[in-house]
């Protein structure tokens, strides 16, 4: 895992690493991380990229794997804001089953 590791040009954005943190790329650039299996998302692509489905894969997985899915991911922050109130809500909405309340946006598999 490159988490905890600077490759060239990653700067200091890579979680630690850890259990429950994922990294997407889009070529060489990171487009989403996850930490603590998605309560906390940060996206490096604007909420219309139209890559922005492709990026939510971990997330999906999480939810549909075979061993042990997730009944629920809790996402506490997006991009550092209280989830919410992110306008990332939306495109969450295309690939996923989405509670919100006043703390959390909820997924569930779709």
């Amino acid at each position: 895992s490159l988490c905890g590791m600077l490759p060239e040009g990653a700067g200091d954005v890579l979680p630690r690493r850890v259990e429950g943190a994922h990294i997407v790329y889009h070529g060489r650039e990171v487009a989403m991380i996850s930490e603590r299996s998605g309560k906390r998302l940060t996206f490096f692509a604007p909420p219309e990229d139209p890559h922005l489905q492709a990026y939510l894969a971990p997330l999906r997985h999480l939810l549909s794997r075979d061993f042990q899915p997730l009944r629920r991911i809790g996402i506490e922050t997006i991009n550092g804001r209280p989830a919410p109130l992110s306008p990332y809500v939306d495109a969450l909405r295309t690939s996923f089953g989405v509670i919100t309340d006043y703390r959390r946006v909820h997924l569930y598999r779709a």
